[in-house]
C-alpha cells in the first residue's frame, strides 16, 4: 500500500461524512486506503462510517468499545498502517483539492532528502459554507520560509495538520507524546529530525473551526508553551544521554 489517510474522529457525526467523501475524490495512480476510528463517542459518527466502508473496500473502520482520548487513538491508527505514507486528517475537517495526494507522493517520491510536505488550508465556521473565503487561504506564518528543520518546532508549528502527509518510519509516536495535550508539534518535530519538510504553496483543505474540534478545545484550555517546554526539556534530556 503506497498511502494510509489517517483519520482520528470523536463526536464529528455532523463533519465525518464530508471528511470521507473528501478522501474518497482524490484521483491518484497509486493504492491508498483509510483508516479510521471513532473514539467511542455514541453520537452516531459510527453509523456513517460502517456505511462507507459497506462500500468502499479500501477503508478500514476500527470499531471503539472504549474511549482511548486523542493521543491514544492516533497512535492506535498509526500502529495499523504498513504503507510507505501516512497522510493524516481529523474526521471535522476535509479536503478540497482532488490532486492533493498525487501532488504530494509525488514530491516526495521526487525529493528523498524530505520526511514530510503539507500545503495552505482554508478555515471555516462550524459547518457554515459561507464562512469560507475561497479568495484567502492560509500557510505557514514565516515569512517566505517554505523547508523546516527540528529548531523551528522548538519555538512553535509551522505546519497545518489537515495536510500533512510523511513517511511511515516506525517509532515517530514516542511515549512522551502522551504527557503533551495535544501532539502535533512533537509529531512533527520528530518527522523532521529524519528529513527536511516542506510547505507546498497551495490549498488544499478545509480547517474547521468549531467547539468540538479538539484543536480548538486544547487552545481554549491550554497553550502551546506548554508543550514547547516539554519538547524542549525532552530534548536536553535526549542530549544529555548521548
Amino acid at each position: 500500500m503506497k498511502v494510509s489517510v489517517i483519520v482520528p474522529c470523536y463526536k464529528f457525526v455532523e463533519y465525518i461524512e464530508e471528511c470521507i467523501l473528501s478522501i474518497l475524490s482524490q484521483k491518484t495512480n497509486f493504492e491508498f486506503e483509510i483508516l479510521i476510528r471513532d473514539d467511542f463517542s455514541n453520537d452516531g459518527s459510527e453509523d456513517i462510517i460502517q456505511k462507507y466502508s459497506d462500500s468502499f473496500s479500501n477503508i478500514r473502520h476500527f470499531k471503539s468499545i472504549e474511549n482511548l482520548g486523542f493521543n491514544k487513538n492516533i497512535n492506535f491508527l498509526l500502529s495499523q498502517s504498513t504503507a510507505e505514507y501516512i497522510a493524516y486528517i481529523d474526521g471535522d475537517d476535509y479536503w478540497t483539492d482532488n490532486n492533493k495526494l498525487q501532488t504530494q507522493i509525488d514530491f516526495l517520491d521526487s525529493n528523498l532528502e524530505y520526511s514530510m510536505c503539507f500545503c495552505g488550508y482554508y478555515r471555516q465556521q462550524n459547518n457554515d459554507k459561507s464562512t469560507t473565503n475561497l479568495d484567502y487561504w492560509f500557510g505557514p506564518n514565516c515569512g517566505n520560509i517554505d523547508i523546516f528543520t527540528p529548531d523551528f518546532f522548538l519555538t512553535g508549528n509551522p505546519v497545518n495538520s489537515l495536510t500533512r502527509v510523511f513517511r511511515n518510519v516506525p517509532g515517530l509516536f514516542k511515549e512522551y507524546f502522551f504527557d503533551c495535550h495535544i501532539n502535533d508539534i512533537p509529531l512533527n518535530y520528530e518527522i523532521s529530525k529524519i528529513g527536511k519538510i516542506k510547505y507546498l504553496n497551495f490549498p488544499a483543505g478545509v480547517y474547521r473551526i468549531n467547539k468540538k474540534n479538539m484543536s480548538n478545545y486544547y487552545e481554549d484550555n491550554y497553550t502551546n508553551e506548554e508543550v514547547l517546554t516539554l519538547l524542549n526539556k525532552t530534548r536536553q534530556l535526549m542530549l544529555n544521554s548521548e
